[in-house]
C-alpha cells in the first residue's frame, strides 16, 4: 500500500513566481501528493500561469473582483487521480472535489472561513458538503476559529461562545467528521497561527477526516511558520499503490559556478583523457564514454553541494521551531524579534535558491 500526502496552507498570496516556488519548495518536502491552499488572492479573471513543475493539475475557488480570497487544490503529476465533478463559491472560499483514486472515491474539501461570523458561515458550508459529498470526506483548510479554545489557543479562552461552537461540533459529527491531529494527540497543544495583536497562539488550520479514515491515517501534523503566518498542517494516508516517480537527469548549473567543484572537474577530465587517449578504445569511444564519467562527477558534486545548501537551510528551520516553540510558551517580544530575524533569513536563502531554479528554467526553454 502507497501513502497519499495531504498538506493544507493558507499561504498568504500565491501570485508572484518566488512565492508559488517556496511554497512548492515546502510542500513537496512534506511529501505532499494534494496540496489545499489558502489565500491565494487570485482573482477569477487573473490567475497566474500555472500548473507548476511537480503539480500539474490545479483547481480554483476565486473571487470575481476581490484579491483577499481564493482557495486552490494542487494535484502531483504522479498521482493518478481522477476529478469526477467540483463545486465552487462566489466568493473564493469553498472548492470541494469529487475524486478517484485507484477504485477509492472521495471527497475533497478546502475551506477558508470569514474571520467573523464564522460558525453560521461554516454551518452552512458543510451543509453545501453533506449536499455535494460523494464517498469519504477529507476536509483541510483555515476554519479561522478554535474548535477546542482550552487546548487550541495559548489563552484557553474564543471571543466565539461555547453555544456556537457546540452547534458546530454537532454539525461535524453529524457528517462523521473528526480532527485527524486532535484525535492522535488528545492532550497536546500545539498552534498553527500566531495572532500578534492579542500576543496569543491558535490552532486555526485543521484537518477534519471521516471517522471511517483514521485506520488509514499513519501521520498528522503541524509544521512551522516560515513564509506565511499560518504554519502548514500535513496528512498521510494509507490508502493504494502508487507509482513509482522516475527522474531524467540534467545538469545543474550551480556547480560550473563553484570554482572549487570547477577546479576539480578540470582536473578529472584532464586526467580521464591522459589516461584513455592512447590506451587502446579508438577516439569516438573514448568520446562517448567520457560523457557518462563526466556526468558521475557531476552528479557526486551536485549531490555535495545540494546537501550542504539543504543543511544550511535546516539549520535554520531547526533554530525557527526551537524559537517558535519557546515563543508559544512564553510570548516575549525579545523571542519574536529573533525569531522574525531567522524567517528573513530563511527567506532570503529561499529566494537565492529560486533565483537559480528561475535561470535553470530558462536555459531549458530557450
Amino acid at each position: 500500500m502507497g501513502d497519499l500526502g495531504i498538506v493544507s496552507f493558507n499561504v498568504r498570496g500565491l501570485n508572484t513566481s518566488n512565492k508559488r516556488y517556496h511554497v512548492t519548495d515546502i510542500v513537496k518536502k512534506l511529501k505532499a501528493s494534494i496540496v489545499f491552499f489558502q489565500e491565494t488572492h487570485f482573482k477569477q479573471t487573473k490567475i497566474p500561469k500555472l500548473p507548476t513543475k511537480q503539480y500539474s493539475s490545479w483547481y480554483h475557488s476565486c473571487h470575481p473582483t476581490s484579491a483577499s480570497k481564493g482557495v486552490s487544490i494542487a494535484i502531483h503529476k504522479c498521482l493518478p487521480l481522477k476529478v469526477l465533478k467540483q463545486y465552487t463559491d462566489k466568493e473564493g472560499r469553498l472548492l470541494f472535489l469529487r475524486v478517484q483514486l485507484y477504485t477509492t472515491r472521495l471527497t475533497l474539501a478546502n475551506i477558508y472561513a470569514p474571520n467573523h461570523d464564522q460558525i453560521p458561515w461554516l454551518l452552512r458550508a458543510l451543509d453545501s458538503l453533506q449536499l455535494f459529498a460523494d464517498g469519504p470526506i477529507v476536509l483541510g483548510g483555515d476554519l479561522n476559529v478554535t474548535l477546542n479554545p482550552l487546548l487550541d489557543s495559548s489563552t484557553s479562552k474564543s471571543s466565539i461562545s461555547n453555544l456556537a461552537l457546540a452547534k458546530l461540533r454537532s454539525k461535524l459529527s453529524d457528517l462523521s467528521l473528526v480532527d485527524a491531529w486532535r484525535t492522535w494527540n488528545p492532550s497536546a497543544r500545539d498552534y498553527s497561527f500566531f495572532f500578534q495583536v492579542h500576543n496569543s497562539h491558535q490552532r486555526l488550520d485543521y484537518f477534519l477526516i471521516d471517522k471511517t479514515l483514521l485506520p488509514s491515517t499513519t501521520t498528522t501534523g503541524i509544521s512551522i511558520i516560515s513564509i506565511s503566518d499560518h504554519a502548514p498542517i500535513h496528512l498521510t494516508l494509507n490508502l493504494a499503490e502508487l507509482p513509482h516517480k522516475t527522474c531524467r537527469w540534467r545538469l545543474n548549473e550551480c556547480i560550473i559556478e563553484n570554482t572549487k567543484a570547477f577546479d576539480y572537474i578540470k582536473r578529472q577530465l584532464s586526467t580521464y583523457f591522459e589516461l584513455n587517449e592512447n590506451s587502446g578504445p579508438s577516439t569516438p569511444i573514448v568520446w562517448e564514454a567520457h560523457k557518462a564519467f563526466i556526468r558521475g562527477v557531476f552528479i557526486s558534486w551536485g549531490t555535495k553541494l545540494k546537501k550542504d545548501r539543504q543543511r544550511e537551510i535546516e539549520c535554520i528551520l531547526d533554530k525557527i521551531a526551537v524559537l517558535e516553540k519557546e515563543h508559544k510558551k512564553t510570548r516575549l517580544k525579545e523571542t519574536f524579534s529573533e525569531l522574525k530575524a531567522m524567517r528573513d533569513h530563511l527567506l532570503a536563502l529561499l529566494q537565492n535558491k529560486s533565483a537559480k531554479s528561475y535561470l535553470h528554467h530558462r536555459c531549458m526553454t530557450s
